[in-house]
Parts: C-alpha cells; structure tokens; sequence
C-alpha cells in the first residue's frame, strides 16, 4: 500500500516537475535563439507536519480526523507559480466510504470528475474544477488497512 502512495506521489512529482518550462528568446549576431528560461531544477518542496494541512490545499475538503499522516507536503513550481500540494493518510473508513465521500465532496463543490476508476480494492478520481486539478486515490493493502492520497494542483 505504502509503494502505491509513493508511485502516486512520484507520478504527480513528474509531471508536475516535467509540466511545460516557459522559454526566453535571445538575440544573437546570427538571428534569435530560444533557450529554457531556468533550469529543469525549478521547484521548492516544503514537508509540512503532520498536525497541519499544505496551505494549498482548499479549506472545505473533508479530512478524516483522528488518523495517521504518511506523507504531507508541498511543492511549488517557481517558474510557472503553480503548487502541488499532497496528503496520504492511513483511514478507518472502508474503501468504499472514502470513495463516496470525495465523490459527493467534488460532485457538491462544483468539481468536474474527469476520470474515475472503481475496483473492489483501489478507487480513483480526477477531478478539475477551472485551472485546478485533484486526483483522489483510495486503496486497500492485502492486510485490509486503507489509504487516502489527495493531490491538489493549483
């Protein structure tokens, strides 16, 4: 379970390290060149204690209280100003009330599902809403403990 949340984690890292670099033109004696305007090593990440939520994160989303915090952090993306925020969690609900839960917290909040995968042991949905994005993944290890990884990308 935990290497699940981690695969999640690092695939929303790449992307979001990978998503598109603006570029500067420069003048040359021979005509213009173009050139990334940094260097691919443009993010800032700030682990975020357990007791608290990454600021960017929407104030309304339904945390489970009383859990244990796996992983909470931020990241920023000092070129284009856009920040990831993620938080994986340990929960006590079921699979299935989790995935009802997010479910009718984007339904509610005006969230557009864009995709959403529903198998016994693994829920996910992909959410927009205007330039925001948030991927929910919700899964059960073979010992039967559930986790919640929410990512949010402003």
């Amino acid at each position: 379970m935990v290497a699940l949340a981690v695969l999640v984690a690092l695939v929303a890292v790449i992307g979001f390290v990978h998503s598109p670099m603006p570029l500067s033109s420069t003048k040359t004696g021979t005509g213009t060149s173009t050139t990334p305007a940094a260097s691919p090593l443009f993010t800032q990440i700030k682990n975020v204690t357990s007791t608290e939520v990454p600021v960017a994160f929407p104030a309304d989303i339904p945390w489970e209280t009383g859990v244990k915090i796996l992983q909470n952090f931020q990241i920023k993306n000092t070129v284009t100003g856009k920040t990831q925020s993620t938080r994986v969690y340990d929960s006590a609900k079921t699979v299935d009330q989790n995935f009802t839960i997010y479910q009718s917290y984007l339904k509610n909040g005006g969230w557009v599902v864009k995709s959403a995968l529903s198998q016994p042991n693994i829920k996910n949905l992909d959410a927009a809403k205007g330039s925001a994005r948030m991927t929910i993944t919700i899964g059960k290890d073979p010992t039967g403990k559930v986790m919640v990884n929410v990512t949010y990308t402003n």
